[in-house]
C-alpha cells in the first residue's frame, strides 16, 4: 500500500514537473513569438516608410524640375516675344513704306548747289552715287532710282534680321502664335520681292498684288497678332505653370 502511494506520488510529481515545463515553454514561446512578430512588423513598417519617403523625394524632385523648367520656358518666351514683335513692326513698317503706291521725293533738280550739297551730305547715297547725281541731266529721276534701291535694301535687311531672330527663338513660342508671325513674314517677303522685280525690270504699270495684300491682309494680321501677344502677357492662363 505504501509502495502504491509512492508510485502515485512519483507519477504525479513527474507529470506535474512536465506540466509546469510545458506551461513555461508555452509562455516562453508566446513571449518570443510576439517579440518576433513585433520585430518583423517594425522592420516591414520601417521598410515601407523608407520606400514611401523615397517615392515622395522622387516625386518632389520631378515636380521641382517641372516647375523650374516651366518658369524658365515662360521667362524665355516673355523675353523673346517683345523683341520679335519689335523686329516685326520695324520690318513691316519699312516694307509698307517701300511698297506703298504713294511716294514723295524731293525735287533735286531745282536745288541750287549749296542746297544740293547740304542735302547730299545728309543722304544715304554713296559718294560715287552722289557724284553721278551731280552729273545727271535729270537729277530728280536719278535720285528716285537710286534712293528706291537703298530703301529696298534697307527693308530687306530689316526683314532678314527679323527672320533670323524668329528662326532662332520661335521654338519658345506657342505654335499658333508663331504661325501668325510666319504668315506676316511671307506677306512682307512677297511684297518686297514684287517691288524689287518691278524696279529691276522697270515694269509699268507696276503689278501690286503682293503690295496690296501686305497693306490689307497684313494690317489685319498685325491687329490679330497684337491681340494674341497681349493675351500671352496678361491672361491668367499664360501665367499658369
Amino acid at each position: 500500500m505504501e509502495i502504491t502511494a509512492q508510485v502515485a506520488t512519483w507519477v504525479f510529481s513527474v507529470f506535474g514537473i512536465f506540466g509546469l515545463g510545458a506551461l513555461a515553454a508555452y509562455a516562453a514561446f508566446r513571449y518570443l513569438g510576439t517579440k518576433w512578430l513585433d520585430t518583423k512588423f517594425q522592420e516591414r513598417l520601417e521598410a515601407y516608410k523608407h520606400e514611401q519617403q523615397k517615392e515622395l523625394e522622387e516625386l518632389r524632385f520631378k515636380i521641382n524640375a517641372l516647375m523650374d523648367r516651366s518658369v524658365k520656358l515662360h521667362q524665355r518666351e516673355f523675353d523673346v516675344l517683345p523683341e520679335t514683335w519689335g523686329r516685326l513692326i520695324d520690318a513691316f513698317g519699312q516694307a509698307q513704306s517701300v511698297t506703298s503706291a504713294f511716294q514723295q521725293y524731293p525735287d533735286v533738280s531745282r536745288m541750287d548747289t549749296p542746297l544740293l550739297e547740304e542735302f547730299l551730305a545728309k543722304s544715304p547715297l554713296r559718294e560715287s552715287e552722289k557724284d553721278e547725281l551731280r552729273r545727271a541731266k535729270d537729277r530728280t529721276k536719278y535720285y528716285i532710282k537710286v534712293i528706291t534701291w537703298h530703301r529696298i535694301v534697307d527693308a530687306r535687311v530689316k526683314l532678314n534680321e527679323y527672320r533670323v531672330y524668329l528662326l532662332k527663338n520661335g521654338i519658345f513660342m506657342p505654335a499658333e502664335l508663331k504661325g501668325k508671325f510666319d504668315a506676316l513674314d511671307s506677306l512682307i517677303f512677297d511684297a518686297l520681292i514684287e517691288d524689287e522685280m518691278n524696279e529691276r525690270d522697270e515694269i509699268f504699270p507696276k503689278p501690286r498684288k503682293a503690295a496690296d495684300d501686305l497693306a490689307k491682309t497684313g494690317g489685319q494680321l498685325i491687329k490679330s497678332l497684337e491681340q494674341a501677344v497681349h493675351a500671352r502677357f496678361w491672361s491668367a492662363d499664360a501665367t499658369t505653370i
